[in-house]
């Protein structure tokens, strides 16, 4: 029997495609979403519900949340990696009284599937001056998740936003992969408006330089 790293399927960051989901595409992908499988029953009924969510008479998501899908092509055919919500947000600093303009990630969710250890995304490397000079090698979750923060880096300052923030789910491994990616606990000052459980609450701060340097391409990665 071959072992993990003989097993070990390599992806493309290049090969990943990034849609925004709207009323307008929704049935193009209605049938990946249905089949759509995590290993949190939870949220797998979110990704499911979203037909009776969604009306074509109206112009956008009822909870105003920006949903992303991520795709990769193999053997001929697009598969659903995972699933991604999020929507503006703020926090409030009890100590300094101040209200903190942020993004709140409601719904990330990866296929069970792609959620395997040997599953690696090849993503370029760049220095301060764009040029490649390295690959990083990511699991989809982390890629996901870092192609989330690269996105809202680059609109932070013109929208105002500084944090993101989220629930994470008390199961094994999920708030250590949040650690693991730069998300830290709330501290006693901060206050979600919309979540209960502070225990398993995290935030990572934007404009983070290091993110820059991942060669992650909005332009050639979005699809309408």
């Amino acid at each position: 029997m071959s072992n993990e790293s003989e097993d070990k399927k390599v992806i493309k960051s290049d090969d990943i495609s990034v849609i925004f989901l709207s009323t307008h595409n929704y049935k193009d992908y209605q049938e990946q979403l249905e089949n759509f499988k995590s290993k949190n029953e939870r949220i797998n009924k979110v990704v499911h519900a979203r037909p009776s969510i969604i009306d074509g008479k109206i112009d956008e998501y009822d909870n105003r949340d920006t949903v992303l899908l991520f795709f990769v092509n193999i053997d001929g055919k697009d598969k659903l990696i995972g699933y991604v919500s999020f929507a503006a947000s703020s926090l409030k600093d009890t100590d300094l009284e101040i209200s903190i303009p942020s993004v709140v990630v409601n719904t990330f969710a990866i296929s069970e599937q792609f959620s395997k250890k040997y599953y690696a995304v090849l993503v370029p490397y760049l220095d301060d001056n764009g040029r490649e000079i390295g690959v990083s090698e990511l699991s989809c979750a982390s890629f996901m998740l870092e192609y989330l923060m690269d996105s809202l880096d680059d609109i932070s300052t013109s929208i105002g936003i500084t944090h993101v923030y989220l629930y994470a789910e008390p199961a094994k491994g999920v708030p250590e992969f949040y650690k693991d990616n730069d998300f830290f606990p709330f501290t006693s000052d901060i206050k979600a408006f919309n979540l209960v459980n502070r225990e398993y609450c995290f935030i990572r701060t934007l404009n983070n330089a290091r993110h820059r340097k991942f060669g992650l391409d909005a332009e050639q990665h979005h699809n309408n």
